[in-house]
């Protein structure tokens, strides 16, 4: 029997941002020029491809618990916080208020100012990813605090990117921190 191709090779891919728990649209019908197909969502705009949507697991370890006369009688997991870095390339009011929310916008200078003490803005966080041969998948926060991550970096050579880190929190409708959208059966 012949394996079945349900590989993903991330070629391409889309940052959706929406308010903290947005239905996840129908992927399969997702098309970038139209804006139904995607309803509720706003595209963030251009992202790194050299550095793609990075997604993180801090903590998550198990640990063993031994009774005094049987090893290994339990085992706890610790609490796990799933995160993602996101290096975003259109430098916009919109992605500015992701990474330091907070800030001020003065329309007359048009200019964006970093508050000294920029906190975080939840938000529902939906990355899709296209393959060439098996089509859309994806995965989405539907409860992510986004703020600042690393400062950006200066290249001559590349793109300036926003680093956007967001972090998974409960979503308030299931308690899932982060969802995954398989490709779709053929």
């Amino acid at each position: 029997m012949m394996a079945k191709d349900e590989a993903v090779i991330p070629g391409q891919g889309w940052v959706l941002i929406g308010d903290a728990d947005t239905a996840v649209p129908d992927i399969t019908k997702f098309k970038l020029a139209d804006e139904a197909t995607f309803s509720g969502w706003s595209w963030l705009g251009n992202t790194s491809k050299e550095n793609p949507p990075k997604l993180g697991k801090d903590g998550g370890d198990v640990k063993t618990h031994d009774t005094w006369d049987t090893p290994a009688m339990r085992s706890t997991v610790e609490t796990t916080v799933y995160t993602m870095e996101i290096a975003a390339l259109s430098v916009t009011k919109k992605t500015l208020d992701l990474a330091f929310p907070g800030g001020t916008w003065d329309d007359q200078k048009k200019i964006f100012s970093v508050p000294s003490k920029p906190g975080v803005v939840n938000k529902s966080v939906l990355v899709i990813m296209k393959d060439d041969v098996n089509g859309l998948s994806g995965f989405v926060f539907p409860n992510g605090a986004l703020a600042i991550g690393d400062m950006p970096e200066i290249k001559t050579d590349g793109f300036f990117e926003i680093n956007l880190k967001v972090t998974g929190n409960a979503s308030p409708t299931d308690g899932s921190p982060l969802r995954f959208i398989p490709i779709a059966a053929k």
